[in-house]
């Protein structure tokens, strides 16, 4: 049986370099292309393929979203994230989001063209750089709580307690208690370690109003 494929990178060597790892695995059928994220939709919607190898940063639509697409248009379809990015909340919000792979552009070729059999036959595969970043990731993001995310990205963004309250609807006093128990749960002692380990783990979420 040919599975078909669909590749959504908006680097052209990248893409091209997929389909080489994808020339050694039997029974593949690359249908289409796409250089970002509304693209890879329309070639979703088109073909409707067994898998979709995507990058995580794209314009229009990043990775995330377009894997919270397919499974709306195309719920049969499996995804591959392939991206260069190792934040570690970022790559725990795509697991979250229910790709079936997930692996690093740095990353020897022979993991992506081993996963990919696999994927198609319904199991869910990190390589295990990304494993091992998505364990310490689980750890330090259950620490927080959505909200204390948003805030701790109001913080980082240099907006005020004032402004950060306007935009989530929510107090100053609220503000100021999240900032005391990211920084107590985090066991940081100032703005600067804050930010610090935020950037570094990957913690920040835009701030949009719940």
């Amino acid at each position: 049986m040919v599975h078909t494929v669909v590749i959504a990178d908006d680097h052209e060597l990248v893409r091209r370099g997929v389909n080489n790892v994808l020339a050694v695995v039997p029974d593949i059928q690359i249908v289409g292309e796409a250089s970002n994220g509304i693209e890879a939709l329309a070639q979703a919607k088109k073909h409707t393929p067994d898998l979709v190898i995507l990058d995580l940063s794209m314009a229009y639509a990043n990775g995330i979203e377009v894997v919270e697409e397919l499974k709306r248009w195309c719920p049969d379809t499996r995804a591959i994230i392939l991206t260069g990015m190792t934040s570690q909340g970022l790559l725990l919000d795509a697991w979250k989001a229910g790709v079936a792979g997930l692996f690093l552009k740095s990353e020897e070729t022979s993991l992506l063209s081993d996963a990919v059999p696999e994927v198609l036959a319904g199991k869910r595969v990190a390589s295990p750089k990304v494993a091992a970043l998505l364990k310490d990731a689980e750890g330090i993001a259950k620490q927080l709580s959505g909200r204390e995310r948003q805030v701790l990205h109001g913080l980082a963004s240099g907006f005020s307690p004032q402004e950060i309250a306007g935009r989530l609807g929510i107090s100053i006093h609220t503000v100021d208690k999240h900032r005391s128990n990211i920084m107590r749960k985090l066991d940081v002692h100032s703005m600067g370690q804050l930010m610090a380990v935020a950037i570094r783990e990957g913690l920040l979420e835009p701030m949009t109003q719940r």
